[in-house]
């Protein structure tokens, strides 16, 4: 029970360390929705998969590969997060200001 403990608890600080900031650009990049998706070019699809980052960690490592790959927004389409399995983010990298 006790090594059950520590290993909980060395988890979720690896969760916690796991952060990722968004960069200059990426802090740029504009979640869109659904119905703003056919005025959008697509760039680039865009998956992130974080085995110990929370789900902020990986939403803000899609706005930054969105940015990266030279879009101006995203739309995700498919996000899980589980402390103890990790995140995930799927969208696409899109260009909506052309």
């Amino acid at each position: 029970m006790k090594r059950l403990i520590v290993a909980a608890g060395l988890v979720q600080c690896l969760a916690g360390c796991a952060s990722t900031p968004l960069t200059s650009s990426g802090s740029q990049v504009h979640v869109v929705q659904q119905d703003q998706l056919k005025r959008c070019l697509q760039v680039q699809y865009i998956s992130v998969s974080l085995p110990f980052g929370s789900a902020e960690a990986a939403h803000n490592e899609a706005l930054n590969r969105a940015a990266a790959a030279g879009g101006d927004s995203i739309y995700i389409y498919f996000t899980w997060s589980d402390p103890l399995r990790g995140s995930q983010v799927q969208g696409e990298a899109l260009n909506c200001r052309t």
